[in-house]
């Protein structure tokens, strides 16, 4: 368990049910406590599947770290329940963190962001 995750609110979602939808605002991330986590993008009327998240893995931070809309959605392929990371209380913490690690996690999210557009051919 992560520390300090037990502190978090909890939700809960259904099989089916969507957590967030490309280009809606960042106002949260997750991490995944149990279930799955379908995330996808919409091209026309195609959805590409681009990963399946299971347990302890974290999902929505690019988005909210960057401070950009999502881009891709999220959709629980089970019953899923997550522990929710508030954009305020992320940045909060952030901004007390050393200012190395404060780098490396911008310089990170960057490049896996980076990665991700061009692996959809968003970037040459």
């Amino acid at each position: 368990m992560v520390i300090g995750l037990e502190k978090l609110k909890t939700r809960q979602y259904a099989e089916g049910v969507s957590i967030f939808e490309e280009g809606a605002e960042a106002k949260e991330a997750y991490i995944i406590e149990s279930g799955s986590i379908r995330i996808y993008t919409v091209e026309g009327n195609k959805e590409n599947d681009l990963a399946v998240l299971e347990a302890g893995a974290v999902f929505g931070e690019m988005a909210m770290i960057k401070q950009i809309p999502h881009t891709c959605s999220a959709q629980a392929l089970s019953r899923t329940t997550v522990a929710v990371i508030p954009r305020e209380e992320l940045f909060t913490k952030m901004a007390s963190s050393d200012p190395l690690i404060k780098g490396l996690l911008y310089m990170l999210v960057n490049r896996l962001y980076e990665g991700n557009e061009r692996a959809q051919n968003k970037l040459p």
